[in-house]
């Protein structure tokens, strides 16, 4: 096998005449149609003479031109690459910030040496040594990349290497997809001849992206090797590997669905405890979607993807496992329709923000509000928060959501000033992604400024999850927002994971009790027990106590004598339009005067 490294100068130096270089040393300015017409003839005649698959790509690693040789390697035509990435011919165990990293490391050296994976037009693997060697121009305009490509699958040494990067997560040494796929294979052959079945366990660790922003990406690493040994802790002797970034694949064979469904809890349960990882304490949210050999499929790669699909269709509020259904593909295809609907709905204002009112318990007057989107479009009919919310998080719309429905509240109160009308604080509920995506402090301040409202009657409400979960990105925020006079509320409070010591540092005003305790009030005695900590909890920190979802009169009555300080919910009033809310203000202006 000829090595690259025995590129000869006057060959280097003729490629470089080619490619826009005159003889003394001055740059020629070529478009670059015209300067692939010229590559052609003279470029074949010389690449071809060598014993290296060669290939031309630009500086940004575009494909020019492919050698007779390579594209026998690749059994792709130079018409077929011409165009294409570099990455095109990365196999998929590379992903795409391998090749940002190798490419960077390219471009900053004259010649590189790169021992990685190439995937042939047929889908076959081929290890290969890239050698890389830049063609400058004088000039510093006109630059390109050869590369030479040795095929090095004989090399025993390099094979041995190679397939261990084949099958194996670089980061963790778990399996990776191939390895995954080909034990599904095995495990769903083994279905025909026992009465088990098989479940793809599809699992997103939440988290890491945030955690490479606010720290670095060695954090993140950390990070994700304390997660997977906490999955290893709970799934003894039972398969698991890494698809790529933060999701992950369990296979488990089963006879009992029950030990299926406790394996499940226990893996949740096993991600409520912070992570320790230099000094910082990180949380890692999980969400598991599961599909069933032979019931859903027998097909490896539709098993995967509808646990995928599954997990997907988890909604905010929900227990975060979901097993795959037949109707989950017409599921997602709501989906897509509401996402594409909801960008036009937010350019038309077709989004209608509502208002529900806050009581004080003592004596029933009303001292705030809560800020509710409603969605009814023309086609699809009214759509629950629930489900758009968590759609346009997860498309990225969330941000744009929020600045809207904080202007929405901003210029109300601005026009009730300016009608020098009763005015109470109206809470907006701000999503995490809200915090990690953008500034939530410039937009409240941006809000509060061009409606020119005093910050008092802001109020931002933000679940104990986030705040728990992203609380380094978090705090700095909401300690800008406390001392510019914003009010913080801690909206779902004793559904998440709070450590008592971070929620005495938070600069709060109140604990918002989560609906589903006051719903259970009466048929759960537990639940009691619970509010009235929650209760304790907010007097003993100086917070005022909010029950969100009261319906009937023995809850509020319930909450009234536990020195409950603030409470909503239909007994009260239904979340009510603009107009109408004003109304009601009124109302109670002209009681009060």
């Amino acid at each position: 096998m000829s090595s690259s490294k025995n590129l000869e100068q006057p060959w280097i130096m003729a490629i470089q005449e080619i490619i826009g270089l005159t003889k003394d040393g001055k740059s020629t300015q070529i478009k670059l149609q015209e300067r692939k017409s010229q590559l052609n003839s003279t470029f074949s005649r010389l690449v071809n003479s060598l014993d290296q698959a060669i290939i031309l790509t630009d500086i940004d690693g575009f494909i020019v031109e492919i050698s007779d040789k390579a594209s026998a390697l690749l059994r792709y035509t130079s018409e077929d690459l011409k165009g294409e990435s570099l990455q095109k011919l990365y196999c998929s165990l590379h992903n795409k910030q391998f090749f940002k990293n190798t490419w960077a490391h390219i471009k900053s050296t004259e010649h590189t040496e790169t021992e990685l994976w190439y995937q042939n037009n047929d889908a076959q693997l081929i290890p290969v040594m890239q050698t890389s060697i830049r063609l400058a121009s004088v000039a510093n305009n006109i630059d390109y990349f050869i590369h030479a490509i040795d095929d090095i699958s004989a090399n025993i040494a390099t094979q041995s290497k190679m397939q261990k990067l084949a099958m194996c997560d670089h980061l963790t040494n778990l399996p990776n997809r191939l390895n995954i796929l080909q034990k599904l294979r095995d495990e769903v052959a083994l279905l025909t001849t026992t009465q088990q079945k098989c479940a793809v366990i599809f699992i997103d660790l939440d988290g890491f992206r945030k955690v490479n922003d606010v720290y670095d990406h060695v954090t993140g690493d950390q990070l994700m090797l304390a997660g997977v040994k906490r999955l290893q802790s709970v799934i003894t002797n039972t398969f698991l590997g890494r698809l790529g970034g933060d999701e992950f694949v369990i296979i488990y064979p089963f006879d009992d669905v029950q030990k299926l469904n406790t394996l499940l809890d226990n893996i949740l349960a096993s991600f409520i405890d912070p992570f320790a990882v230099q000094d910082h304490e990180l949380f890692l949210g999980i969400n598991i979607g599961v599909s069933i050999a032979p019931n859903n499929s027998s097909d490896p790669e539709e098993l995967i993807n509808q646990a995928d699909m599954a997990l997907h269709a988890i909604k905010a509020g929900e227990k975060r496992i979901q097993f795959y259904t037949a109707d989950f593909l017409q599921c997602m295809q709501r989906q897509l329709k509401i996402e594409h609907c909801l960008k036009q709905a937010i350019e038309t204002q077709e989004l209608k923000v509502f208002f529900q009112p806050k009581y004080d318990l003592t004596n029933n007057k009303i001292v705030g509000m809560e800020a509710l989107l409603r969605w009814t479009h023309h086609e699809l009919g009214p759509i629950p928060p629930d489900e758009f919310i968590a759609i346009a998080e997860n498309a990225g719309l969330i941000v744009n959501i929020g600045r809207y429905v904080l202007n929405a509240c901003a210029q109300l109160i601005s026009k009730l000033q300016a009608e020098n009308k009763f005015c109470v604080p109206i809470a907006v509920n701000i999503s995490g992604h809200h915090f990690s995506q953008a500034n939530v402090f410039k937009d409240v301040q941006q809000a509060l400024l061009l409606f020119n409202i005093a910050p008092e009657y802001i109020e931002i409400e933000i679940t104990e999850n986030v705040v728990m979960m992203d609380y380094d990105i978090v705090i700095d925020q909401l300690t800008q927002l406390k001392a510019l006079g914003v009010q913080i509320s801690i909206d779902d409070f004793g559904t998440g994971h709070s450590s008592l010591e971070r929620l005495a540092k938070l600069p709060i005003d109140s604990l918002k009790i989560d609906r589903s305790f006051v719903l259970n009030l009466n048929e759960q005695p537990q639940t009691q027990a619970i509010i009235k900590a929650v209760l304790s909890l907010s007097a003993a920190l100086g917070l005022k106590s909010v029950a969100e979802g009261i319906e009937t009169i023995s809850q509020e009555q319930f909450l009234r004598s536990n020195e409950c300080t603030l409470g909503q919910g239909f007994l009260f009033a239904k979340p009510i339009a603009e107009d109408e809310m004003i109304a009601l203000l009124n109302t109670q202006s002209d009681i009060k005067d």
